[in-house]
């Protein structure tokens, strides 16, 4: 939910429920059941001085509360208490709307939380000096056991809220992370980490060369840098392997396609994720067919391989759209629509899909071949991911 309005209340209402802001109390009578639902950010409609309305940013948690009457479910009580969560310190993210969010366990013994930015990076690397440097190995392929996630969210009663990327009314797109703990309500910002297996440095608004991303190109002890994801209109899926929980960034709009509709072109020293994990219809570089998985525990990016087919599938006209030289290694910038994890497959319902080539000057000639600049995905594609 990306949007909300200000509340507009009538002068008499009946029946209404007193909410004491101070007593945190209500007159709500004992035994009435109620469910709350969150809202963070998004955006609402304002007006200036001449009447022009326009849109803004907000990056407001409410909480509503829906009394439920007589403890019938589908029987809800006409209002609903609303309260502004004032975090309890100054760490908040900025305004946006279309970002990713999910709701995460707020305990897991078996991993520690580094939440404590940049300095725990020697920390983490003297964690990690242990792993696998090869690509093909840290994208490990065990089961990912999805089931697992509704018995942690039986188990732990705590949760966190993770909210990721978005963009604000400005236009200006987020690649920071963070958690809302409910318990403590106060705003946790996340550094990332990824390995550099390549070396080649490359601003945001540059070119990519993804011939050169090969596994057999990799350095030797790859180190572990500062990374972010900066998307906005993206989705956010928790899924586990093994007993580590990880969340998955799939679809929105990347780097890629950001850099053609920048004001200013944008410049960041941190290592842009996006450069491993594609989604990509005419790949060269099979290499970079991955999805963006982060340990939220760890702080670490890893990257998923998956596997498609369209031979049965692909009708004549998209074949020989794809023969096109601006089609090599274009990406499919992917919001609206639907998506679900489920044992080894990753499903992509309906959307807009946005062809987005790999380099700057085919932009355009992608726009003039298809006559469009979007098109309306009107079923499903399935990405297998193997060893699953």
């Amino acid at each position: 939910m990306d949007e909300h309005k200000n509340p507009q209340h009538e002068s008499e209402k009946p029946e209404a429920f007193i909410f004491d802001a101070e007593t945190e109390k209500s007159d709500q009578k004992s035994g009435i059941s109620s469910i709350c639902i969150y809202l963070f950010g998004g955006f609402f409609l304002v007006s200036d001085l001449d009447g022009r309305q326009s849109f803004k940013a907000s990056n407001e948690l409410l909480k509503f509360e829906l009394i439920i009457n007589d403890s019938h479910v589908s029987d809800f009580h006409p209002e609903a208490l609303v309260d502004a969560i004032c975090p309890q310190s100054d760490t908040v993210p900025g305004p946006r709307g279309y970002f990713a969010h999910i709701l995460t366990s707020a305990e897991l013994t078996n991993e520690a939380c580094n939440i404590f930015g940049p300095q725990r990076r020697s920390q983490l690397d003297v964690q990690y000096n242990q792993e696998p440097v090869s690509i093909s190995d840290v994208l490990s392929d065990r089961s990912i056991e999805t089931e697992k996630l509704s018995k942690s969210y039986a188990k732990h009663e705590n949760m966190n809220l993770i909210v990721h990327g978005g963009v604000d009314h400005n236009q200006h797109v987020f690649g920071d992370c963070f958690f809302f703990n409910f318990e403590k309500e106060c705003w946790i910002p996340l550094e990332t980490y990824a390995f550099d297996y390549y070396e080649i440095p490359k601003k945001p608004y540059e070119d990519e060369d993804g011939d050169k991303l090969q596994l057999e190109t990799q350095v030797d002890n790859a180190k572990l840098v500062d990374a972010e994801l900066r998307i906005c209109h993206h989705k956010a899926m928790v899924y586990w392997e093994g007993d580590k929980e990880y969340v998955a960034f799939v679809g929105g709009f990347n780097n890629d396609f950001l850099r053609h509709h920048d004001r200013n072109p944008y410049e960041s020293s941190k290592f842009d994720v996006s450069r491993l994990a594609k989604l990509l219809i005419a790949p060269a570089n099979p290499n970079l067919l991955r999805i963006p998985v982060l340990n939220i525990r760890s702080q670490v990016w890893k990257f998923k391989r998956y596997f498609y087919d369209l031979t049965e599938q692909a009708k004549p006209e998209l074949v020989e759209l794809l023969k096109h030289d601006c089609m090599k290694n274009a990406q499919l910038a992917i919001s609206g629509g639907g998506l679900l994890i489920v044992g080894k497959q990753l499903t992509f319902c309906h959307g807009l899909v946005q062809f987005v080539p790999e380099k700057s000057k085919d932009y355009d000639s992608i726009q003039q071949i298809l006559e469009n600049s979007h098109i309306l995905l009107g079923g499903h594609f399935h990405l297998t991911f193997p060893g699953m």
